[in-house]
């Protein structure tokens, strides 16, 4: 009786903590106001105009705190609100 207690408890942690991820991992919520001035400095630090697709997905994911997934969502966004132009595998900052 006790060992089955214990093993649900368990399931019911992994189930809760899969879940948690789940959740997570498909609610990536970006304030649009924050996308120029973020890209506007990746492009600063760097001290460059253009840069590599790779690269700058890169910088974006690791100033999100997110995954590559994202970065390309907020690129695809970035570029929407003609913050910077894509051409071919590179991302040139267009000036304000």
């Amino acid at each position: 009786m006790n060992t089955t207690v214990i093993i649900f408890l368990v399931v019911v942690v992994f189930v809760a903590l899969a879940y948690f991820n789940y959740w997570h991992s498909h609610h990536f919520k970006i304030k649009e106001e924050s996308i120029k001035p973020t890209v506007e400095k990746i492009f600063a630090e760097q001290g460059k105009t253009i840069l590599r697709k790779k690269d700058f997905i890169r910088l974006v994911a690791r100033s999100y705190s997110c995954g590559s997934k994202e970065a390309l969502y907020i690129l695809g966004l970035a570029r929407s609100m003609s913050v910077v132009e894509e051409d071919g595998n590179k991302i040139k900052l267009v000036a304000a």
